[in-house]
């Protein structure tokens, strides 16, 4: 089943559906793929922790602070990195 999601509603709302509907068929995912709307935290949590599969999601440098959109992308890089290492996602690289 694929659902589409109306403009003006967030995807971010859908995952836990989707998700549900997913472990539901017992469908085995090892890869997430998605776009940048579905760049949030909690998206991010219920992929690795549910599905225990890996999100590749696009970068959403919506709330990320830089005067150029290059220096936004890479503080969303280094959030996201940083969030990763602080639940355990990801081991620190020095």
């Amino acid at each position: 089943m694929l659902t589409v999601t109306k403009a003006g509603y967030g995807e971010n709302k859908t995952v836990r559906w989707f998700v549900k509907m997913i472990l539901r068929i017992s469908l085995h995912v090892e890869k997430f793929l998605a776009d940048g709307a579905y760049d949030a935290y909690g998206t991010r949590l219920i992929i690795i922790r549910k599905l225990k599969a890996i999100p590749f999601i696009a970068l959403n440098p919506r709330n990320c602070k830089g005067n150029t959109p290059e220096e936004k992308v890479e503080r969303c890089k280094k959030l996201r990195y940083k969030w990763h290492c602080k639940n355990f996602l990801k081991e620190m690289v020095d």
